[in-house]
């Protein structure tokens, strides 16, 4: 199977090549870290956090993250996020880093 991104003729076994990976993961983490870096999303996680104590994915951990399950377009609507713990997260955020 060849790189998901276009014109790359890399060998991978699924989605990007090392460094297309790489450098689409940067590029997201650029787009969106002046959310993070706000008063407005620290209230908005620990608001988020307090109503949703537990894992909304596996319901066994607590949870610790704060995911933006309709993506970015309303990033402080709390309609908008999942509270996970750090595994379902981390599964999320492999799945999407896979998808990009």
């Amino acid at each position: 199977m060849l790189c998901a991104e276009a014109g790359c003729q890399a060998e991978v076994t699924r989605g990007r090549c090392a460094n297309h990976a790489a450098a689409a993961d940067r590029s997201h983490r650029r787009r969106h870290r002046d959310i993070y870096a706000t008063k407005r999303w620290a209230l908005t996680r620990r608001r988020k956090l307090s109503q949703n104590p537990i894992c909304e994915r596996c319901e066994e951990e607590l949870a610790t993250e704060v995911h933006h399950a309709d993506g970015y377009e309303e990033p402080y609507a709390l309609s908008g996020l999942e509270a996970l713990c750090s595994r379902c997260h981390g599964r999320e955020t492999r799945q999407e880093q896979l998808r990009r």
